[in-house]
């Protein structure tokens, strides 16, 4: 007498199982992965910055406009060809103070400005455009309210061109996370590979 087997299809449903696990494993993943950062720091590049007496400024600043708030610095602007005004450098923890206002309501712009106790130098960044998020915005000789400009004493001397290049962190997962979706991975990936050796087993029971 031939013996049947106990269930009519053995190898298809734990090969199914496999198969939902590892696709539910992805999909969670991609979900975390493409999660929004919420107060993020945000790094704020110069690029191509120059001023009105042949000087330019180079340098970096991490700030957060959530919270309004400021992060490492380090920003050197140059001695200028034309005229007597030298440059200067802006960075912790020399620079005592630093000011923002980031994508106001009514005007829509920004401003950063670095001011430093040691000599009296202050550097004002203004933009004409929302500068809270990633992307490339220009300076602005002037904005509803501020000044592109670098102050040293009685001398003054004007941004006329340049950029801030704002970059994000890349989004990384909370590690309680990677670890159980790791195990969701593992469990699909395992029962799929049970199945197939299941399968090719010789059927004792024939």
């Amino acid at each position: 007498m031939q013996l049947l087997p106990l269930h009519p299809f053995p190898l298809r449903i734990p090969h199914a199982i496999g198969l939902g696990l590892t696709v539910a494993g992805l999909c969670a993943l991609s979900a975390a992965a493409a999660r929004p950062v919420l107060a993020q720091n945000l790094t704020y590049t110069l690029s191509g910055v120059t001023f009105s007496d042949g000087a330019f400024a180079t340098g970096s600043f991490v700030f957060n406009p959530a919270t309004q708030s400021f992060g490492t610095f380090s920003i050197t602007t140059t001695d200028g060809t034309t005229g007597s005004q030298s440059g200067g450098v802006y960075a912790l923890p020399a620079t005592s103070t630093v000011s923002a206002g980031v994508g106001g309501a009514a005007t829509g712009d920004g401003y950063f400005e670095f001011d430093t106790s040691s000599t009296g130098r202050m550097l004002g960044l203004a933009t004409s455009a929302e500068a809270s998020s990633p992307g490339t915005v220009p300076l602005a000789l002037f904005n509803s309210s501020f000044a592109s400009r670098e102050y040293t004493g009685n001398a003054t001397r004007t941004i006329t061109a340049g950029f801030l290049d704002i970059t994000a962190p890349a989004a990384v997962p909370e590690a309680s996370t990677t670890v159980s979706l790791g195990l969701l991975l593992a469990l699909g990936a395992g029962s799929v590979i049970a199945a197939r050796r299941r399968k090719s087993a010789p059927n004792l029971g024939a």
